[in-house]
């Protein structure tokens, strides 16, 4: 019986972890919680949107053992041609565990940050414009990575991308967001 009531509440514990949570690490905002929505500040200016492409601070922890560097993307899985990356960073420093405000501007980011082309074809954050009368989901997925340095070789960006860091990170963490117009 003792052991039907401790499976009952490893159950019950499990059904409410954090939807971002898959082991110990986690990734926050302190502008946008788990499915809320992006403040204009962070969404695009292109397209007629009228954002100010200013990616939200993201926040992480609980890396797991043996993490020597992080990589962190932001991808619209229900865009056309099976989803669009916003932004890829790898070769983020173990500490701070931490991007601030607008490090989607590379002069902004740490040195030896590396900054892989998106799918719109620059090397910066990419705020989100769906359609008009449209709400899209972004999600931002930070990526614990066993080297210091992570060199990506492929030349394809987007689904394939996600595949080949999910491949090598010893551990990732998923922040959904969403922005309509």
């Amino acid at each position: 019986m003792k052991r039907i009531a401790a499976l009952a509440a490893l159950l019950t514990l499990s059904a409410v972890t954090p939807a971002h949570a898959l082991g110990n690490l986690f990734l926050t905002s302190p502008l946008v919680e788990q499915n809320g929505t992006l403040p204009r500040s962070a969404a695009g200016n292109q397209d007629g949107c009228n954002g100010e492409n200013i990616s939200p601070t993201l926040d992480w922890s609980g890396a797991p053992e043996g993490t020597q560097s992080y990589a962190l993307t932001m991808f619209d899985p229900n865009a056309q041609g099976g989803g669009k990356l916003h932004w890829i960073v790898t070769n983020i420093p173990v500490m701070p565990s931490t991007l601030p405000p607008d490090s989607g501007n590379p002069d902004k980011l740490p040195q030896g940050v590396n900054v892989i082309p998106n799918s719109f074809g620059t090397e910066n954050y990419v705020g989100p414009c769906p359609p008009p009368g449209q709400v899209g989901s972004y999600e931002f997925t930070i990526y614990a990575m066993p080297e210091a340095q992570v060199f990506y070789s492929l030349s394809a960006v987007g689904p394939s991308t996600i595949q080949w860091l999910r491949e090598r990170a010893l551990e990732t963490a998923t922040l959904t967001v969403k922005y309509g117009r």
